[in-house]
Order: C-alpha cells, then structure tokens, then sequence
C-alpha cells in the first residue's frame, strides 16, 4: 500500500484508487477506495456485487459510486446521484465544475452539461434543478428552445426535501402560476430551513431579500440579506457569488471600507466570475479608484456581455459612472447580432435610455424591435410607448399612434388562448393611457374589456392601478378601497413582471400624495428593485420632491443627486426640466450644507 502510494506520488496523481476482488467464479464482489495522495486520507468507499458475466456494468457502477460519493454533500445528493448512469453523472458532475469556476461562459458551458445529463436520463431530476438554477440566476430566453422548465418542474416528486425545497425557491411555490415576490422571499426562506447545510439555499434567499426587498417594502432587508450571503460563503469560500453579493450589498448601503475589503477579496481568486470585471468597477466607482477606473474603461469594449450589462444596470442603481455605462451601453448593443441578443438589447436599453433623459434615441431602438420581432414583440413595443410618454417623458404623439394600434390590434378577431395576456396586457396600456388624456369613458370600456372571456390571465397589479386612478378621478366612494388593494398587491409584489409595478408604484404614489398622505406616498417612492430599475428618473424626481414637502432635507437632497447623476447629458427637450431640480437642489444644498 506505501509503495503504491509512493508510485502514484512520483507519476504527479492525486488520488490513488486500490480495490479487492472477492466471491466465487459465479457471483464477484468489488470493493474499492478512492484515496488522496500524498496524505493516505480516503476521500470515498464503494462495493459492488452481482454475476460475473456482467463486469463492464460492474465497473460502471463501481466508478458512479465512487464519484457520487466523492462528490455528494449529503445523503439526500448521495441518493440522487447514485440513482443515475455513470455518462449522465460524468455530464452533470462537468457541469457542476465549469459552474463553480464562474469564468465567462461559465453558466453556458454548465447549461450544456446539465442538458445532456438530462438527455442521457431524463429521469435525473438533480441536473433539472440545476437547470433551473441558471435559468434563474441569468434569465432563459435564449435557452428556453432546448429545455423546459415546465418539464424540470414535473421531476420534483423524485428530488428529496432540500432539493425540492431549492426548486420551489427557484421557481415558486405554485409553479406553473406566478409567485409574489414575498412568496419567493418566504420560499427561500424555507429552503434555508429545509437545507442549511446547502450553500445553494443560503445564496437564493440572499438573493431574494436582495433583489425582491426594497422592492415591496420587506423590513430588514438589508440585514437578512448579508446575513444570507455571508452563510453561503462560510459554507463554500471558494464560492465567489456570494462575495459578488456581499460587495454590491456594500455599495448600496455606502459602506465604503466593506467594498473595499470584498474587492480585495475578489482579485484574490485565481480565476474571477464572469463579472469579475464588473464587480472591479464597481468598487472603483464607489472608492473613487481613478486609475482602476482608467483601466477597466480601456477593457469596455471587450468586456462580457454579462459584465457589460451590469455596469449599465449598477451605474443606474447608485448614480455613480453613468459615462462609462454609456460605453457599456454602446459596446453591448455593438456586440449583440442575434435575434435573443436584439431583443435583450432592447429590454435592457430602452429603460436606460429613458431614465437618461434621452427618449428620442430610446424610440429609435425601440423601432428596431418593431420591424425585428414579430406581433408580439409589436404588442410590447406599442405598450412601452404609452407608458414611456405617462411616465418617463417620452413623446405623446408616439404614444398616441401607439394607442390606436392597440385599439385595432384588441377590436381583431379573438386569439388563442396562448396569446391571451398579450391581449390583456394591451387592453390594460391602452385603459391607462385613456386615463391619462382624460378620457374615462373610453378608459372605463378599455377596462370592460379585461373581463372578457379569452382572457384568462390576469394582470393585477395594471388592472388595480388603473381601478384606482379611475375611481379617483370619478371621486366616487370606493376610491380610497381601490387604492388601498393597489397598495396590498404592491407590498407583496403581485406581478414579477419588471415594469409595470414600477409604473404602479409611481401611480400609487401621486393618488396618495392627491389624498394628503406625503408620508405614505413618500415611503412608496423609495422602493424600488436592484435590477433594471425600469422606471427609475421619476421616482427619484417625485421622492426628491416629497422629502422636501415632508421637511427630510438630507433625503430630498441624495435623491435630486441621484437624479441628476442619471441626466448629466438629456436631450435638449429635457433640459429645462433637469434645470429646474438642479436649481431646487442648489436651493437645498444652501439650507443644508454637507458636513
């Protein structure tokens, strides 16, 4: 045994695998361990036993033990992964490394081995969860053509209880129905309780509080989310997501001395996440790190699509670099040639350019979307017009056309049910934008046509915030119930969709604020998500506006600052509007010099 370890030592190995052969010519038995060189320590132990006329399944199944106990972290992972063939472990357990290495690429090239995991047994429920965990992490609509999540989610009887408990916080509690976000919230929650031994489960509940938080007003958000991150990289230091996390968390609360501390950390690993170089400039742009900052600009033009996205995203989110994010924004749009890159560049775009005070070169990308992604792509287009022009000073004209389109598009014929939201969704854009010309009656029968019987999803959070905006107007009794359920569904994040409850949010704010509430409407202002602030110049706006009403001079003045960050360069239609904050801000600033 000491010369062998010896031997395998010398030729460079690492681990060392001795076995005995037993039992009689008929019937063999296998025993084997994996040992690690050069301590001598065994790293897993396996035995087979069945006919001898079957050796090569034998071998098989011994090598699948031995990697299924080597690489599981519990009995619940140990059971799944020995219930599996050794090609589709082999692929999911490739797929689990180039996960975990988080170089760019990273979730593609883990994607791909999870999904001949899955080929090769369609039964292996672990690689479906894992699946569903990149789906989560970085979006599926480029890879929802080779795989279902629908499909992932009817494996969910043959995982354990951790497992599951991970899918449903991943996917929601009542998946194929949407969960509010506080139902994903409590859902990740569960998964911690489930499974704290689980690194996966401690990420997605940091990420939940993180992301879903500020959004509906969830106390202690900030708390619970550091506290979540931090588990998960106790669990796993080698994890470097969760490290991501705990800096970006730093940044928002301004923590300056933690985001330089966590950047240090970052640079340390030998190979950085495919946002590694994001997560650079980030701590450059909080810690005023010019030379850093000089040297990621020089790397923008070959940054990932990943890391491009993000600074565009963060630049919006703390108001800091939004120079370099109009770079990131122009290399990404660069960069993108496929039809799912187009259609990202339009989502991800348009609100960035909308909140930069640029409507007019938000409308031309969006015309792009209208000759490039077919009718419903046109349907979301001509939505996005209307709600540009209400509430992001975007054209009224284009909003107008838009809303005629919309109305031939819902006095066609009747659709399949599968586009039944599209409809929907339209009926709700065109109700609101009958509201905001005044024109209840016709706003009042938009509505009307949300009851119709091919609907059958519904829109909730768009259907209470035009209910509410049109019981107002009408001054009828129930107005302030309507406005109350806007409000219910808005704290428990009712619809995941990423714009419309920003729009509601800002609806709700000015009923509130028409109703002698400042406080209340003050308090809806500032909540607000930290991914793709969709609608984010004119919370701000209205934020800075009522903190001033209310007398939170400090508030009034970071969230003017914030705003300007955001249209340091508007369009000249604009800029009278931006002069007006900026001399409100200077008027501020007179009264309340910074210490």
């Amino acid at each position: 045994m000491i010369a062998a370890r010896l031997m395998t030592a010398e030729l460079g190995a690492g681990q060392l695998l001795q076995g005995e052969v037993g039992g009689t010519p008929e019937r063999l038995s296998i025993d084997a361990a994996l040992i690690a060189i050069p301590s001598g320590v065994v790293r897993a132990r396996a035995r087979v036993q069945g006919n001898a006329d079957s050796l090569p399944y034998f071998t098989d199944r011994l090598a699948a033990r031995l990697l299924a106990v080597q690489a599981a972290r519990d009995s619940e992972e140990l059971a799944a992964l020995t219930a599996t063939s050794l090609p589709a472990l082999r692929a999911y357990l490739a797929g689990r490394q180039a996960y975990r290495r988080g170089r760019v690429g990273a979730a593609s090239e883990a994607g791909a081995h999870f999904e001949r995991a899955l080929f090769l047994d369609s039964t292996f429920a672990l690689a479906g969860l894992r699946l569903a965990e990149i789906a989560v992490r970085f979006g599926m609509a480029e890879r929802d053509e080779r795989w279902k999540i629908d499909a992932i989610w009817q494996l969910r009887d043959r995982l354990g209880p951790a497992d599951r408990a991970l899918l449903e916080a991943y996917l929601g509690p009542r998946y194929p129905q949407s969960a509010t976000l506080a139902e994903l919230i409590a859902a990740g929650e569960r998964a911690t309780l489930v499974a704290p031994q689980r690194l996966e489960a401690w990420h997605i509940a940091g990420v939940s509080f993180f992301r879903f938080g500020p959004r509906i007003g969830y106390p202690g958000w900030e708390a619970r989310a550091a506290e979540a991150f931090q588990r998960a990289f106790a669990l796993d230091s080698t994890e470097i997501l969760p490290l991501q996390y705990l800096l970006l968390l730093a940044a928002v609360q301004g923590d300056r001395v933690a985001v330089g501390r966590y950047a240090a950390r970052d640079r340390s690993y030998p190979v950085g996440g495919q946002q590694s170089e994001f997560i650079q400039w980030v701590a450059a742009a909080v810690l005023g790190d010019s030379a850093a900052l000089a040297r990621l600009r020089r790397r923008i033009p070959e940054m990932s699509g990943v890391s491009l996205q993000s600074i565009v995203e963060w630049s919006e989110n703390l108001g800091l670099g939004l120079e370099d994010a109009d770079r990131a924004a122009r290399a990404y749009d660069q960069h993108s040639t496929s039809v799912g890159q187009r259609r990202s560049v339009v989502v991800r775009l348009v609100p960035f350019l909308l909140n930069r005070g640029r409507p007019g070169a938000a409308s031309r990308l969006l015309a792009t979307a209208e000759r490039g992604f077919g009718q419903a792509g046109d349907v979301g287009v001509l939505e996005f017009r209307i709600y540009a022009a209400l509430y992001w000073d975007g054209d009224s004209s284009e909003a107008a056309a838009a809303a005629r389109s919309l109305e031939a598009y819902l006095g066609g014929a009747p659709v399949p049910p599968g586009q039944a939201r599209d409809r929907q969704t339209a009926a709700c854009a065109l109700a609101h934008w009958r509201l905001g010309t005044g024109d209840l009656a016709a706003a009042e029968a938009a509505l009307g046509q949300l009851r119709a019987p091919y609907l059958v999803e519904s829109t909730p959070v768009c259907v209470a915030a035009a209910a509410a905006q049109l019981a107002a107007a009408r001054r009828r009794p129930d107005a302030a119930a309507a406005l109350a359920r806007l409000d219910r569904l808005l704290a428990a994040g009712s619809d995941v969709q990423q714009l419309f409850p920003t729009v509601a949010t800002v609806i709700a704010v000015r009923l509130y604020e028409a109703r002698g509430d400042r406080q209340h409407a003050l308090a809806l202002a500032r909540r607000r998500t930290f991914w793709w602030n969709w609608l984010l110049s004119t919370p701000l706006r209205e934020e800075g506006r009522l903190a001033a009403l209310v007398g939170d001079t400090a508030g009034a003045i970071r969230a003017y600052q914030h705003y300007l960050a955001l249209r340091s360069d508007p369009e000249p239609r604009l800029r009278p509007g931006v002069d007006r904050v900026r001399t409100e801000l200077a008027r501020l600033e007179r009264f309340n010099p910074a210490p």
